[in-house]
């Protein structure tokens, strides 16, 4: 059997044996194989695995054939695979990058549908191995049906590349075949545009905080960068203050700052939690506020220290020298004055370092940020009259 025959039978039999039981079911069994036998292993080498379901126990609504790596995640509930997935009416059959809708909305809950298509536009805009038969759109496999399972809705939004294939056209093997040598070299690029390809959710993590990709280390770098983090110890200084306003394009600096803020707030969450090491009940309890709730609460890290006092932990972090003026908002100003008895900010700086060296320097700044720093306004909102 080849692939054509493959998608073929399931198309045309899969919801009339959805009628029979489930257990010991050769469609069942068929898919479960994924293409196993199918495909060559020239093309299924390396860490890429091949498994399909057509449910568990019972008949899934959307039966699905998948590829995975095995670095990145072999499960199709979380991380980024190759599926094909079917229509519910069997009419077609997609080929599909996709993303595991489970891990999205176990941890954004009723975020999960906007965050898992903020995940996919990103790659959309960034993949340049994609082919002209490729799709950026949500798949329609439901024709807007509800089933009971919002799981459709989450592969019809996670779609990052797809090609539809319809069962009155279906195209030749080999042209299947060519679509998915296509989809995997597509698969291969998103796998090394990861942060880290053997965590996909610091990977998530990261492409949510991102603002419009920006940043003034090479992709390689911030991979090391991300890597090196967990063994990285953070080293408070003194510092006598020596910022001199200087006109900068504070919006833009930000923006090309954005993933080395997260590298930065990642390193401080990791030594806090490491801080409170003997004490395992506050460790649980420190939390990435900005990532997790969003970056209106006016600081990035809820900590504590070994009394059990709050610590809200605003993180600025630069590749330049520990002179380098830095961005805060408005919000975040108010919200120190608000909690000066228990707001510190943290500056990291030569953060760039951490590709040569497992250290990184940075200096606090507590109670009222106004009597250590030089506020200079930079931005303006304008309201029509």
């Amino acid at each position: 059997m080849n692939l054509h025959e493959l998608l073929e039978n399931i198309m045309n039999n899969y919801n009339t044996e959805k009628n029979n039981p489930f257990k010991g079911n050769n469609i069942a069994s068929l898919l479960k194989k994924g293409l196993t036998d199918i495909v060559s292993s020239d093309l299924l080498n390396g860490s890429l695995v091949t498994k399909g379901s057509g449910g568990k126990g019972r008949w899934a609504v959307i039966p699905w054939i998948g590829i995975f790596d095995s670095i990145i995640s072999t499960s199709a509930l979380r991380g980024f695979y190759i599926v094909y997935l079917f229509s519910a009416d069997m009419e077609r059959v997609y080929l599909s990058l996709n993303q595991g809708y489970t891990f999205y909305k176990e941890t954004y809950r009723t975020e999960a549908l906007h965050q898992i298509k903020k995940t996919a536009s990103s790659f959309q805009h960034h993949l340049t191995t994609q082919t002209e038969r490729m799709h950026f759109e949500n798949l329609n496999l439901t024709n807007h049906i509800k089933f009971g399972t919002d799981l459709p809705k989450g592969y019809e939004v996670g779609n990052i590349l797809s090609i539809e294939y319809t069962k009155d056209e279906l195209p030749s093997n080999d042209i299947l075949i060519s679509d998915l040598k296509d989809m995997i070299i597509c698969f291969s690029e998103l796998k090394s545009q990861l942060l880290d390809n053997t965590n996909f959710s610091q990977s998530v993590d990261f492409i949510l905080y991102e603002d419009n990709g920006y940043y003034d280390l090479s992709q390689q770098e911030l991979q090391t960068l991300s890597k090196r983090i967990p063994n990285t110890k953070l080293t408070k200084v003194a510092y006598t203050p020596k910022f001199q306003a200087q006109n900068i394009d504070f919006s833009q600096k930000n923006k090309a700052n954005a993933k080395i803020g997260y590298l930065g707030e990642k390193l401080v969450l990791a030594n806090e939690k490491k801080a409170l090491k003997k004490y395992p009940d506050l460790q649980n309890r420190v939390k990435h506020v900005s990532h997790v709730e969003g970056d209106g609460l006016g600081y990035d890290i809820l900590s504590f220290d070994k009394d059990g006092n709050k610590k809200y932990i605003e993180v600025k972090t630069t590749t330049s020298n520990e002179n380098t003026p830095f961005f805060i908002s408005r919000n975040e100003l108010a919200f120190a004055k608000g909690h000066a008895a228990h707001y510190f900010l943290y500056r990291l700086y030569n953060f760039s370092k951490l590709l040569t060296s497992e250290n990184i320097d940075y200096f606090t700044i507590t109670n009222d940020i106004e009597t250590f720093c030089q506020l200079e306004p930079v931005s303006y909102i304008a309201l029509p009259r």
